[in-house]
């Protein structure tokens, strides 16, 4: 695997030729964990903010006339 930018191309883009083989026994599998990982932390995240919304006081204010 050789790095590889095109003409034009911004410094910071980098291109790579890989193989199906490459991409199906490795990349493809850490791109699922760290998926599955970031996916947890945002569903448990947004629990915890929602439950944070929800714990404030919603009951009526008081009437005074």
């Amino acid at each position: 695997m050789k790095p590889f930018r095109y003409p034009r191309q911004r410094r910071t883009t980098i291109m790579a030729r890989i193989s199906k083989q490459f991409v199906d026994a490795t990349l493809w599998p850490e791109f699922e964990q760290q998926h599955a990982l970031l996916r947890t932390y945002l569903e448990e995240v947004t629990q915890r903010v929602v439950a944070k919304a929800w714990a404030t006081d919603t009951s009526e204010p008081e009437l005074r006339a």
